[in-house]
Order: structure tokens, then sequence, then C-alpha cells
């Protein structure tokens, strides 16, 4: 069988014609109804049905169960593929959120050092979800990921590193900031600055409401960390941060969560669940979850 007539057939079907497939493949329409005839040999199953009075096709249930299987196995070559390629450079291609990047990985820096792998990352720098699509989709191979709960997912190897909590980051001139602790059912009537969907603060956000049984207004949701402390330091709202990623340089009052809710900043290190790691990789990867780098 030939991954190419896989992707006619998925082209077949998505057109929903034989003559705009083979035009969008740059081929001919005999090559594409050769490919089809092919696969329908292959498993002795009808996969199209041709309606030539009124010239439509319709997608069989066995070609609708192997255009689905044809399209998860396109993601997985496209996937397979760039593993290939990225074994042709030593350089480690690791994914780090910014809080994680800031805070954390530098002090495994010196580790790195020694075993002369620090030289070797190439570093893709984003929130934890679309880290998480470029794992999967095999753009980076390593990832230090953030979740709000235990990362799980059948196609990740994935191990914990730590975990930190989620606090509340005021202004120094909001009322807010003469307490040192809050409940989160209390600031129904605050303005919150929230971040985009590619980080995990929206959805710990969202928990918390719901947990809290209050519904407060959402002023702007920011793409950067940095965009939201500066709101808040204008005192233009408050928002929900994990706790490292406030420093003292920023002028900004953080206040612990008085309820124990289930959602915290955990941390994990993660790579596809059948990706061969090189010996660096190994190295980097035991380093990460190694019992004296604690979080």
């Amino acid at each position: 069988m030939k991954t190419r007539d896989l992707e006619y057939f998925q082209k077949v079907v998505e057109c929903r014609s034989f003559t705009r497939a083979a035009a969008q493949c740059q081929v001919s329409q005999p090559t594409v109804t050769a490919a089809i005839k092919r696969l329908e040999k292959e498993f002795a199953v009808q996969l199209i049905q041709r309606d030539h009075v009124h010239q439509q096709i319709t997608i069989t249930r066995p070609g609708q169960i192997l255009y689905r299987r044809t399209r998860q196995l396109g993601q997985e070559l496209v996937s397979t593929r760039r593993e290939l390629l990225a074994t042709q450079t030593p350089k480690i291609r690791l994914g780090l959120p910014p809080i994680i990047g800031t805070t954390y990985f530098p002090r495994l820096v010196p580790e790195l050092l020694r075993l002369g792998l620090l030289d070797q990352l190439q570093i893709t720098e984003s929130g934890s979800q679309k880290l998480l699509e470029s794992l999967l989709t095999g753009k980076i191979d390593l990832a230090l990921l953030g979740s709000a709960l235990p990362l799980q997912n059948p196609r990740l190897q994935t191990k914990i590193i730590g975990q930190r909590p989620f606090v509340v980051v005021t202004s120094r001139q909001h009322s807010l900031a003469q307490q040192q602790e809050v409940r989160f059912s209390e600031l129904a009537q605050e303005q919150f600055i929230g971040l985009t969907q590619q980080y995990v603060h929206p959805y710990v956000w969202r928990q918390f409401c719901q947990y809290a049984g209050i519904d407060p207004p959402l002023l702007y949701r920011a793409m950067d960390i940095s965009w939201v402390k500066g709101l808040v330091q204008a005192n233009l709202g408050i928002s929900l941060l994990v706790v490292d990623a406030v420093s003292s340089a920023d002028d900004l009052h953080c206040l612990k969560l008085q309820e124990n809710y289930p959602e915290h900043f955990y941390i994990s290190v993660a790579y596809r669940q059948n990706y061969v790691l090189a010996p660096q990789e190994e190295q980097l990867v035991q380093s990460l979850i190694a019992k004296d780098f604690e979080i």
C-alpha cells in the first residue's frame, strides 16, 4: 500500500470530487481513480460510490472509517518526518513556557553547563497549550509544561517535577493590598485581567469562579504575562497568576487564597509516547526529574 494513495483518498473525501482532488494534488484524474481502486482491492471493501448520472460521490461507512484513520496517519507521518529531519542536527528542541523559562529553568543551568548540554538547546518559548500542540505534531521534542491538573495524555510520557499555587495579584494602591489572604468568593465585583487561551490561567480562573459561585467581569485578555502585570500595576484591575510569575521588582501585591482548590500550577517534563530520546535528551530528562531539582 502506498501512502500517496491514502493522500489521494483523503483529498477525494474532503473535496467530494475526483476532479477537484486531482487538481489540488496536481495529478491526473485517472491517477486518483487508480489509487482508490488499489485501496479498495487492498482492503476488499468499497470506499466510494460514484453516481455518474448526477455527478456525485458517496463515502461508504468503510470509507468514512478509513478517512478518519488516514487523517491520524497523516499527522503521524508529518511528525515522523520532523523527527527524522531533527536527527540530522545535535540540537535539543525544547519548549518552555515564559514562567517556567524565567523562574524555574535557570536553576538547572549549572547542571546543564557541567553536562555540556546548554549550547545544544534550541528553545521555543510559548504558552503551555501551544507548546503541547507543537510537541504532539513534532515541532519540538521535549517540553516543560504547566498545567492546572496533573497532565494526562495517552500520546505523551510525562513526569511531574513540581507544583505551585495561584494567587490573586493587585496593585499597591488597591484596597485589597491591605490584606494578606482573600476568599475568591469575595471578588465577585472586582474587574479581572486575564491571559489568552495559550496559557493555563483562563481555565483555572473559570474553575475558581465556578467553585466560588461568582461571575466577575473580565476586563481584558492579554497575550503576555508582562502585559497583565503592567495593567494590574496601573490599578486597572486584578489578576489570578501563579505565585512565581510575580517578583519584588514588579511592585505588586499577592494575596493567598484561603480556599484549597484542586488546581495548582503543575510543572511536568513531557515528550511523545513513541519518541526515541537521543542520549543528550535522555541526560536532560534525567536532570529535570532529578530529586535535587526542587521547585
